[in-house]
This record gives C-alpha cells, sequence and structure tokens, in this order.
C-alpha cells in the first residue's frame, strides 16, 4: 500500500498520467483528477463503477485478463493497451501499467493502475507521431490480442464439447494459435531488447 500511497502523493493533480485503483471485482477505489476529468460523467466521480464499463468492447478481454494477471502474480508490472470512451463517448487509446494492491498485511486487495492518453500520439490515420512526450509500449498489440482472442473462443468451445473428432480439431487450432502468439512475442522481444 505504501508504493501506491507515494503515487497517490506525486500523482493526484497530474496532467499527463492518470491513476486508478480498482477492487477485487474491478469497481474503481480511486482516480486521480486527471481521470475523473477524462473519463467522469461530466468530470464527476467513478467511484464505485467498473473500469470495464468504459473499455471498448473488444478490449474488455485483455483488460479483465490483465487484472487477473496482477492479482496471480502480484510482484509483477502488466502492461495493458485498451480504447476507453471518454465523458463525451469518443473512444481514446489508453496506455496503463498495473499492479496488484495490496493492504498493509498482505493481503490483495485490488489493482492499480498508472496509464497515459496515446490518442495525442496518433495522426489522423492512427499510425504514431514522430514526436511525442508519451511513452510507449511498442507491443504488437492487435497482433498479440488476435492470437489471445482466438484462445480464449476455442477454450471455450473445447469446454462444451465432447466429440472425439471436435477435441482434435480444436486442439490444433489451439497449437496453431499459440505458436502464432509465440511468435509474434518472440519478434517482439527480439526487436525490443
Amino acid at each position: 500500500m505504501l508504493q501506491f500511497d507515494h503515487l497517490k502523493d506525486q500523482l493526484a493533480q497530474s496532467n499527463l498520467y492518470y491513476l486508478i485503483s480498482m477492487g477485487l471485482e474491478g469497481a474503481y477505489t480511486f482516480t486521480n483528477d486527471h481521470y475523473t476529468q477524462a473519463f467522469g460523467p461530466s468530470g464527476n466521480s467513478l467511484l464505485g463503477q467498473l473500469f470495464d464499463a468504459l473499455v471498448h468492447p473488444e478490449d474488455m478481454p485483455i483488460a479483465r485478463t490483465t487484472r487477473l494477471q496482477c492479482m496471480q502474480y502480484p510482484e509483477q508490472l502488466f502492461p495493458l493497451m485498451v480504447r476507453k470512451a471518454d465523458r463525451h463517448g469518443d473512444y481514446v487509446l489508453t496506455q496503463w501499467e498495473c499492479q496488484a494492491l495490496r493492504d498493509d498485511t498482505g493481503h490483495i486487495r485490488g489493482v492499480y493502475c498508472m496509464g497515459s492518453n496515446l490518442t495525442a500520439c496518433l495522426d489522423e490515420a492512427g499510425r504514431p507521431l514522430l514526436a511525442c512526450d508519451v511513452p510507449r509500449i511498442d507491443m504488437p498489440s492487435h497482433e498479440t490480442r488476435r492470437h489471445l482472442a482466438n484462445l480464449m473462443g476455442l477454450v471455450t468451445v473445447l469446454q462444451q464439447t465432447d466429440d472425439a473428432r471436435q477435441l482434435r480439431s480444436l486442439c490444433t487450432m489451439i497449437q496453431a494459435s499459440a505458436q502464432g502468439l509465440d511468435g509474434v512475442m518472440r519478434q517482439w522481444y527480439s526487436v525490443s531488447h
């Protein structure tokens, strides 16, 4: 909690970074002023509302997965890039780093995230601008999301079937999606390091 309290002190009045925390179910427990002004209805409080309520529907699975990863591996920071509906209903591209939020006894109480708006770093066609003050994660999010979404969908189908032929076919498709995701990650890792 000490780390988050320090961030709250540092970023409460930030005009560049968003700082939020959410409970175990994903409802806001804290938002700094910058986030509230950008995403709160008429700039009003979002406390108690779900983080996912403002996330683009296509980005919800990755947002939920990231939240669960934070709780599963509480010492790690996890990157997240999602589109969120601002208070005018327009989607903006946001980038986050998220980590488990622990209380003084070490129990996980939720997740906190520090983020920024990347929309200002894109031209009208959605391409990155060369000069931008906001740091970016250069992970190929579309390709990563495509393989991850395939895997999640295939697992859902797998859970609902008993047909041996269909099981073999699903396993082949799962393996292909996993290999595709592995390839994207290996390529990203080799370029970024």
